[in-house]
């Protein structure tokens, strides 16, 4: 329902390109203003808006923005059969469908054969499911049915495929010719994820495999996990932490500033070679974890957090964090189909208003001695506003609620993160050993101790799914009741703020 009202609206703004074009524009520009701070001079505000049209043009110029102003679609008669060549893009299951994104490269019908680039969403019935990774290439046809209404859609989900676009709207039912081999060497994320997989099991015991792939999942996203070591996750509310998301990003960005301001003791670069270098690494991290949604919205408010640091200006996360949303949303809107960037952009909304609740009036000696109640209440209180924008989401796309997936959160979370930083020095120990064979026992090592903590935290994780009513099937909530329960969690918000924020 959700998906289906956001397609809706969204494919309005692809009727005329020229509007969809101006209101791009109007929109980035309008956005821009509320990021600037006024308090300086206009000369000051020019790198921002230098920064702002060089985005406007990048994304202009790019991929993503074409496959939804430009379908290039060939001209179809209703019943033709047409053949495509396409990529998988990302990968979700959504109740008790396979959902495979496409990005569609290569498409023909009996007139000619044209290059293309758009995205689709593609539903395998049961024979044609099977374990497809991100970046396999995949050979379809079928029969088109252009102009179909997207209510009518949802009665053929039973049929073989269901390939969909927002406007103009074509649904095509076909069936898989062939899986062709994925080419690593066409795919830089794809064959970084290949050597890191072949770095991690390499440097850990051969019978410590499957929490290898855990860790590995832990940095760049659940690609290569099964269903069941997904579901290990899922049951005990915690699936974030297995995918690839912006929590990765800021982990990434605080362990670069710490080994940033460690290597300024003792060579002196400029900021603007260090910020370039950071983003260069941020965006880098974000390609090789498959650009997720979530990815790719924190990578734009990086973007702007660290260009208000190169001109001497501290942007407001909130505001940059519409600003970024609102850019994924007008540059790819079929992300809007997707359950995963739904609830990653429900969980960083809640994460944002935790953050106006965080106590900013401790002096440095009552922080360094309540530091560790201190932290405990910051993670409650994010924990606690993310649940309640997300649960809602899960029960409308999934049917399904864990009433252990704040606890585990509060538990689990902190533990599993303090990982990342730990991965990153053990891939950097693998990159020497790979390079220097003295350091493959350390390696090895720090392998063994770290496989084996995997071992024992998924003990407690597999707890909290074989727990009482773990994971349970509950009857997902009327759209209208939906947005009444976000409208009351705003004006309860709003209430809060006035009683515990306002100045005294």
């Amino acid at each position: 329902m959700i998906s289906s009202v956001l397609g809706s609206v969204l494919g309005i703004l692809h009727i005329v390109p020229l509007l969809y074009r101006s209101l791009f524009v109007i929109m980035a520009c309008l956005l821009l203003i509320m990021i600037l701070a006024w308090k300086s001079g206009w000369m000051n505000s020019l790198p921002w808006l230098a920064l702002a049209f060089l985005s406007l043009f990048f994304f202009s110029a790019g991929d993503w923005r074409a496959e939804q102003v430009y379908l290039r679609f060939p001209t179809t008669l209703y019943g033709e059969k047409i053949s495509f060549l396409a990529t998988v893009h990302q990968l979700e299951v959504k109740r008790n469908w396979e959902i495979i994104h496409l990005i569609v490269t290569n498409i023909s019908n009996s007139n000619r054969v044209q290059r293309a680039y758009f995205q689709a969403v593609w539903i395998p019935n049961r024979e044609d499911r099977q374990p497809y990774q991100i970046g396999e290439q995949l050979q379809l046809e079928g029969t088109c049915f252009p102009d179909r209404i997207s209510s009518k859609v949802k009665s053929t989900f039973p049929s073989n495929v269901l390939v969909q676009f927002l406007y103009p709207q074509y649904e095509l039912q076909a069936t898989l010719v062939q899986s062709l081999s994925m080419n690593p060497k066409r795919n830089l994320g794809v064959s970084i994820l290949q050597k890191l997989q072949s770095l991690f099991y390499n440097n850990s015991p051969p019978a410590m495999r499957p929490q290898a792939r855990i860790l590995l999942a832990m940095l760049v996203g659940s690609q290569n996990l099964s269903k069941s070591e997904k579901n290990i996750f899922l049951t005990a509310g915690i699936p974030h932490v297995v995918s690839a998301n912006g929590m990765n990003v800021k982990f990434l960005v605080q362990v670069l500033s710490l080994l940033e301001k460690w290597l300024l003791r003792f060579i002196l670069v400029p900021v603007s070679i260090r910020i370039i270098a950071l983003l260069c690494s941020v965006w880098i991290y974000t390609i090789i974890c498959g650009s997720t949604a979530s990815m790719v919205r924190y990578s734009l408010m990086e973007t702007y957090r660290l260009s208000g640091v190169w001109v001497h200006r501290q942007p407001s996360s909130t505001v940059s964090f519409v600003l970024s949303s609102c850019f994924l949303i007008w540059i790819c809107p079929s992300v809007a189909f997707s359950s995963s960037s739904l609830l990653s952009f429900a969980a960083s909304y809640g994460i944002q208003k935790a953050v106006l609740f965080f106590p900013k009036r401790y002096s440095k000696k009552r922080i360094g001695r309540f530091r560790i109640m201190h932290y405990i209440y910051c993670s409650f209180l994010l924990d606690l506003f993310a649940e309640l924008y997300i649960d809602p989401l899960c029960l409308e796309l999934f049917g399904q609620w864990t009433p252990y997936a704040l606890l585990s959160n509060l538990l689990l979370v902190p533990v599993l993160l303090w990982f990342l930083p730990v991965l990153y020095a053990w891939i950097g120990v693998c990159l020497l050993a790979s390079i220097m064979p003295f350091f493959h026992s350390v390696a090895y090592g720090m392998g063994c101790i770290l496989t084996k903590g995997t071992q024992q935290i998924l003990q407690v994780i597999s707890v909290f799914g074989n727990a009482p009513h773990a994971m349970m099937q509950l009857p997902s909530w009327p759209f209208y009741d939906l947005c009444a329960y976000y409208l009351a969690l705003e004006w309860l918000f709003i209430i809060l703020r006035k009683i515990f924020l306002s100045p005294r």
